[in-house]
């Protein structure tokens, strides 16, 4: 997320009393937000992110990343749907 440039962390918080979907809801506009200001959400966290914008906002880094992935575990041991549908 940080790779090649000055970053900033936005940690959210919400309290007992807030409902879980009107959070998850939040934080996924919140994302497309930034990703529009040329952020990069965390994509382990809550977002609305797929191949095309994380190629879209990692560049070169995404194809790199992927590399290390398929070498690491080429048989997709630690792959799972969510991993499958960003990389």
């Amino acid at each position: 997320m940080a790779s090649d440039r000055k970053t900033i962390f936005i940690s959210t918080f919400f309290g007992k009393s807030i409902d879980s979907n009107y959070a998850i809801n939040v934080l996924k506009k919140m994302s497309d937000f930034l990703v529009q200001k040329g952020g990069r959400p965390h994509y382990g966290k809550i977002h609305n992110l797929n191949k095309q914008k994380m190629i879209q906002i990692y560049g070169n880094n995404y194809y790199d990343f992927i590399k290390i992935k398929n070498k690491l575990d080429p048989f997709e041991n630690f792959s799972n749907n969510y991993i499958k549908k960003l990389f």
